[in-house]
């Protein structure tokens, strides 16, 4: 993981394997220091949009919880908006009481 995170390039001598199984372990804590950064930031940004966080224990795991909520909003303004057009439309098909007379 700790190439991943910063990139490293392959070591070419004994040397250069040996300061990276020597820094490793920073290299690893510095990657989920910043995972755990980056989580909170993402986690922050949903609650103050009106999301809930669930469990996500990571970044992809919070994203998942988003998408299934969006998708939810989504289905639900469809739901209103289609309440509300039924009802205008049941509204403007109803005989005026004044016109009956």
């Amino acid at each position: 993981m700790a190439r991943e995170a910063v990139r490293l390039p392959e070591p070419q001598t004994p040397q250069e394997e040996a300061i990276e199984r020597a820094l490793a372990p920073i290299f690893e804590r510095f990657a989920a220091l910043v995972a755990g950064a980056e989580r909170e930031k993402v986690a922050q940004w949903m609650t103050r949009q009106g999301y809930a966080t669930g469990h996500g224990d990571n970044i992809e795991d919070l994203l998942k919880e988003l998408e299934w909520q969006i998708e939810d909003r989504i289905k639900n303004i469809i739901r209103a908006k289609t309440y509300v057009m039924q009802n205008d439309l049941a509204e403007s098909v109803e005989p005026d009481e004044e016109s009956d007379k």
